[in-house]
C-alpha cells in the first residue's frame, strides 16, 4: 500500500516536498525538484525557507501559522530556483502529525503558475490602461443599459453634466438630459446600438443647472462574454465651439451674400471655358437676362463687336497665366440691343494652383461716357468760339480802316454827287459787318444779346438795295 501511494506521489504532475519540524527538506517528487532545478539529494536537508522570495517570507510565515493552526493553507508566491531566477507558484501546506497528535512537519504542495500570473499581469495592467483611459479622457463616457438609464459614467461626462457623483445621474433615464427635439433620435440610436449597429447624433445636453451644450455622440454597443450587445456606450463630444463657429459663419455668408446681391456694380464669376457660373441681381438688371438665361452663357456673347477681340484677348491672357489683374473698359450689348459701357476689373481665379475661372467686378459708366462725350463737344464749342472771336477782332481793325477811308472820301466829296453815294453804302455796309462781329463776340463769350425793335419792311428794302448794287 505505502508503496502504491510512493508511486503516486512519484508521477503526480504537481510538486509535491515533505518538510520536518526543523523547516527542512525531507524528499520531494521528481515534479518539484524539476520544479526548482535541482536534485532530490541537493534538496534534502535544505531550509524551505531557501526555496521562497525574500520578500514574500512574511506573507508564507502568515500562512505557515494558518496551516499549523487550521491543518491546511494555500498562498501564492514567488519561488527561487537553484539558479537564483524567480518564478511564481501557488503553495498549499498540509499539517502531519504523529500517531499521538503531535506536529510532525508538513506536505508542500506546489504548482508552477508563472503562466497565470504571466496573463493576471497582462490583464491588470489593461484594466489600469483602460481605468487610466477612463477616467482621463476629456470625451463624456456614459454606459447605457437595456432600459435606456445610464449605469455608468466617466469623470468627463460627471463634469459635462455639472455633477461631482455618479449616484444622482444612475439609473435616470438618458432621455432626461436630451432636448425634447432630439429625444426619439436617442432613443432610435441606442436601440440600433443593442442590436449591433454603429449611430452618431447631435444633440443639446441639458446640465445640472439647466446649462445647454451642442454635443455629438457616437452610439455603439457594448458586448458581454457571449458577443451579446446588453448595453450601449455614448461617447459625447462638445462641440459647441464649433456650432457656434458653424452658426457664425451662416451669419457671414448671409451677410455676404446680401452685400454681393444688393452692390451696384456687376459681380460674377465665370468658369476656365468662359461661362457664367455666379452673378448677382445687378448682373441680370443691366444685362436684362434672367437667372437661368445667363447661366452657363458664354460671357464672350453679350460683348458688342467692337469689343469682342479685345475681351477675348483679355481672357486669354488669364487663361495662359500672362495675366491675374486687368482693368479695361467694354461695350457690351443688353437682351433688348442696348449698348452699355462697362468698366470691368478681373481676377484670376486658382485652386490647387490650377486655373478655374475669372472674377469680375464691373461698373456701368454709360452715363459717364455720355456726360464726357457731352463736355468735350462743348470744349469744342468753346474752342471754336475762341477763335470766333479772335477773328471778329482782327476783322474789326480791317473794318476801321475801311470806315475810316470811307468817311475822308465823303468829307472831300460833295453831298450829291455819286461818289458820295457810293461811300455812304460803304459806310452802312461797314456798320452791319461790325454788328455781325459783336455777334461773333457774343458767341463766343456765351453773353446774352440785345434783343431790338426792328422794321422788318427797312430790313427787306436794305436787302433789296443791296441785290441792285
Amino acid at each position: 500500500e505505502l508503496r502504491r501511494v510512493f508511486g503516486a506521489l512519484e508521477a503526480a504532475a504537481e510538486g509535491i516536498a515533505f518538510v520536518d519540524i526543523q523547516g527542512r527538506y525531507t524528499t520531494a517528487n521528481p515534479a518539484y525538484t524539476e520544479m526548482l532545478g535541482c536534485t532530490r539529494e541537493d534538496l534534502i536537508g535544505t531550509f524551505w525557507i531557501d526555496t521562497v522570495h525574500p520578500d514574500d517570507l512574511n506573507e508564507m510565515y502568515v500562512a505557515y501559522a494558518q496551516m499549523v493552526e487550521t491543518g491546511k493553507a494555500t498562498i501564492d508566491v514567488r519561488g527561487i530556483r537553484r539558479d537564483r531566477s524567480v518564478f511564481d507558484k501557488q503553495v498549499t501546506l498540509i499539517r502531519l502529525q504523529e500517531t499521538d497528535g503531535s506536529f510532525a512537519g508538513h506536505c508542500r504542495c506546489t504548482t508552477d503558475i508563472s503562466a497565470r500570473k504571466v496573463r493576471e499581469r497582462t490583464v491588470a495592467a489593461s484594466e489600469a490602461k483602460l481605468c487610466a483611459i477612463w477616467n482621463s479622457t476629456p470625451e463624456s463616457v456614459m454606459v447605457i443599459d437595456r432600459a435606456l438609464t445610464v449605469s455608468d459614467m466617466n469623470p468627463a461626462g460627471l463634469k459635462m453634466l455639472e455633477r461631482e457623483e455618479i449616484e444622482p445621474v444612475q439609473g435616470h433615464s438618458v432621455t432626461e438630459y436630451v432636448d425634447s427635439l432630439s429625444q426619439d433620435r436617442i432613443v432610435a440610436a441606442i436601440t440600433g446600438a443593442l442590436a449591433g449597429h454603429l449611430a452618431s447624433v447631435e444633440f443639446e445636453l441639458s446640465a445640472a443647472s439647466g446649462s445647454r451644450r451642442w454635443v455629438e455622440s457616437k452610439i455603439v454597443p457594448l458586448n458581454d462574454d457571449d458577443g451579446r450587445a446588453d448595453h450601449a456606450l455614448m461617447i459625447n463630444r462638445d462641440i459647441s465651439k464649433r456650432k457656434s463657429a458653424e452658426a457664425a459663419l451662416r451669419r457671414s455668408e448671409l451677410r455676404y451674400r446680401d452685400l454681393l446681391e444688393n452692390a451696384n456694380e456687376i459681380i460674377c464669376m465665370v468658369d476656365a471655358e468662359g461661362c457664367f457660373t455666379s452673378f448677382n441681381r445687378t448682373t441680370e438688371m443691366l444685362l436684362g437676362y434672367t437667372r437661368t438665361e445667363l447661366l452657363n452663357k458664354p460671357i464672350v456673347s453679350i460683348f458688342a463687336p467692337e469689343s469682342m477681340e479685345v475681351a477675348r484677348r483679355v481672357f486669354q491672357a488669364h487663361q495662359s497665366g500672362a495675366c491675374t489683374n486687368s482693368l479695361e473698359t467694354f461695350l457690351v450689348t443688353t437682351k433688348d440691343e442696348k449698348t452699355l459701357s462697362l468698366e470691368v476689373s478681373t481676377r484670376s481665379v486658382f485652386e490647387e494652383l490650377k486655373f478655374v475661372g475669372v472674377q469680375a467686378i464691373a461698373r456701368d459708366i454709360t452715363e459717364r461716357e455720355r456726360t464726357r462725350m457731352q463736355m468735350a463737344a462743348a470744349q469744342k464749342a468753346e474752342a471754336l468760339g475762341r477763335l470766333a472771336a479772335g477773328v471778329a477782332h482782327d476783322f474789326n481793325n480791317v473794318l476801321a480802316i475801311i470806315m475810316a477811308c470811307a468817311e475822308l472820301q465823303l468829307v472831300s466829296t460833295s453831298t450829291d454827287s455819286n461818289q458820295s453815294k457810293l461811300s455812304n453804302q460803304i459806310v452802312k455796309a461797314v456798320h452791319k459787318a461790325s454788328n455781325l462781329t459783336k455777334q461773333l463776340v457774343t458767341f463766343s463769350s456765351r453773353q446774352s444779346g440785345a434783343p431790338r425793335n426792328v422794321k422788318l419792311n427797312d430790313v427787306v428794302g436794305d436787302i433789296d438795295r443791296k441785290s441792285v448794287v
